[in-house]
């Protein structure tokens, strides 16, 4: 289990990062500018054969493959600055890690490093 405090969360219904990445890039881009993002969730990623070629910059990648069939699959990028953070997603649904995102940001802020250990 981690713990993080999140200033601004963005999230994608892609269908398709590939086909969509410049896109997301600047809408990436410009939100940065005004807010401060920590974690930004992709659903519906499909089949990614090199992840290392979707990088944002300041930001550590989590994928979940497409398993069940080409239009699944799950990503998330978390600042690497900001979150300095060692987990892993196994095989989870977008649901699922959206619920554990919801979990942690209700502890308060004196159980955060309770949580973290």
């Amino acid at each position: 289990m981690f713990a993080l405090a999140v200033d601004q969360m963005v999230d994608y219904h892609l269908r398709s990062l590939q086909a969509h990445y410049d896109e997301l890039c600047i809408n990436i881009a410009v939100l940065n500018k005004n807010k401060n993002i920590g974690i930004i969730v992709l659903s519906e990623t499909w089949n990614i054969s090199n992840i290392d070629s979707y990088e944002i910059n300041g930001f550590l990648i989590y994928y979940n493959e497409a398993k069940y069939n080409k239009c699944d699959g799950a990503m998330a990028f978390v600042g690497s600055s900001k979150y300095p953070l060692d987990f892993q997603l196994v095989d989870t649904t977008v649901e699922e890690l959206y619920d554990e995102i919801e979990m942690i940001d209700k502890v308060p802020s004196d159980q955060e490093s309770i949580i973290s250990e």
